[in-house]
């Protein structure tokens, strides 16, 4: 990593492909999150909280519609495990991916695909979701209808009615 602003060889290669992309674990947390557009912008800092995070991007949830298609740089407040402890901010590269208004949140949600990671970011995001539980962590990828049909196949055989068996004597 000359410029400590490259993510490492093994998370490049997952950017490339969806299917990986969308089994990666992804944690539901709300940290704090700001957006640094380029000068060429000329716009201000946006402050939010994440709406979930994986190790190659986040949806940010903020109450301005933002777009560019320039890089920007995201301030991740990462806060401690413990009260003694203090919050660690990490500096990522990001593009912004979409944004969209979220009636869920009231909100809008700005997607951003993190480029790179300065000095030990990655590190440090690792070992702090390494202390979370992810929504979704799935070993292979598996379509969702057959994830469904396992479902229903196992609640079918849990809730059927337990038949005893009657011997009939002649």
């Amino acid at each position: 990593m000359a410029d400590g602003l490259t993510l490492n060889e093994s998370l490049e290669s997952l950017r490339h492909d969806m299917t990986i992309i969308r089994s990666l674990a992804r944690y539901h947390v709300r940290w704090k999150i700001a957006l640094i557009f380029d000068e060429v912008d000329q716009k201000p800092t946006f402050h939010g909280r994440t709406h979930d995070l994986t190790l190659v991007g986040t949806g940010m949830l903020t109450h301005r519609d933002v777009f560019t298609d320039s890089p920007v740089v995201v301030l991740l407040a990462i806060p401690p495990l413990h009260r003694s402890g203090r919050q660690k901010v990490i500096e990522i590269r990001a593009r912004q991916a979409y944004s969209v208004y979220s009636g869920e949140t009231f909100c809008f949600r700005l997607g951003l695909e993190f480029l790179g990671f300065k000095g030990d970011g990655l590190r440090i995001l690792m070992e702090a979701l390494s202390h979370r539980h992810p929504l979704i962590s799935l070993p292979d990828y598996e379509p969702l209808p057959n994830v469904f049909v396992d479902i229903d196949n196992e609640l079918e055989k849990r809730l059927a009615p337990k038949r005893k068996s009657v011997a009939v004597r002649a």
